[in-house]
């Protein structure tokens, strides 16, 4: 049961990125979402949307391997 709550914890933010990525490309081409009538706002909305969901998924597998003990060793310059 864990597993499948971790992996819905990861597949929302995920499908989030992705829907804000195809917004950013339809922004490009100039193609209207319903819900939404002008391009740049499309294009903040999608950008925000990816931003928000590759921050998501970054921070939970940086604290899982944190949590595991799973990061190499920082060498020292």
């Amino acid at each position: 049961m864990q597993r499948f709550l971790a992996l819905v914890i990861v597949v929302i933010p995920g499908a989030l990125a992705v829907v804000g990525i195809t917004w950013m490309r339809d922004a490009l081409f100039s193609i209207y979402h319903t819900p939404i009538h002008s391009i740049l706002f499309q294009l903040g909305i999608g950008l925000l949307f990816c931003i928000i969901g590759v921050v998501f998924i970054a921070s939970f597998i940086h604290y899982r391997d944190r949590k595991r003990n799973y990061r190499a060793n920082r060498k020292p310059f």
